[in-house]
C-alpha cells in the first residue's frame, strides 16, 4: 500500500474526530456567537455528500461503458426517493440497493 493510502486513512481519522470533538467544544462558542450552531445541522449531510461523490464517482465513470449503468442509476434513483420521503440515510441506503439488485436482475 502506498503513502497515498496511509494519508487518506489519517485525513478520514483526523476529518472523524474533529466530527466528534466539534459538538462538544460548539456550545462554549455559539454562546460567544463566533460559530453559529446552524453548522452542525448541516455538518452532517455535507459529509454524506462528500462520501457518496467519493464513492460513486469513480463507479458511474467506469459503468458508463458497460452494462453496468442502469442498475447503477436506478440503485440511485430508489435511494434518492426515499431520503426525499422518510429523510433517513438508512433506509435510503437499504432502498439504493433493493433498487441496485432490481435493475441488476433485467
Amino acid at each position: 500500500m502506498g503513502d497515498y493510502f496511509w494519508l487518506t486513512v489519517i485525513a478520514i481519522a483526523a476529518a472523524t474526530y474533529l466530527t466528534r470533538l466539534l459538538p462538544l467544544v460548539l456550545p462554549e462558542l455559539s454562546r460567544s456567537h463566533l460559530v453559529p450552531r446552524e453548522i452542525l445541522g448541516v455538518l452532517g449531510p455535507c459529509l454524506l455528500a462528500a462520501m457518496a461523490a467519493t464513492v460513486l464517482m469513480p463507479e458511474i465513470m467506469d459503468a458508463y461503458d458497460t452494462q453496468r449503468l442502469l442498475p447503477l442509476l436506478g440503485g440511485l434513483a430508489f435511494a434518492c426517493l426515499a431520503m426525499a420521503a422518510r429523510r433517513d440515510p438508512g433506509l435510503a441506503t437499504v432502498a439504493g440497493v433493493l433498487g441496485w439488485w432490481t435493475f441488476n436482475l433485467v
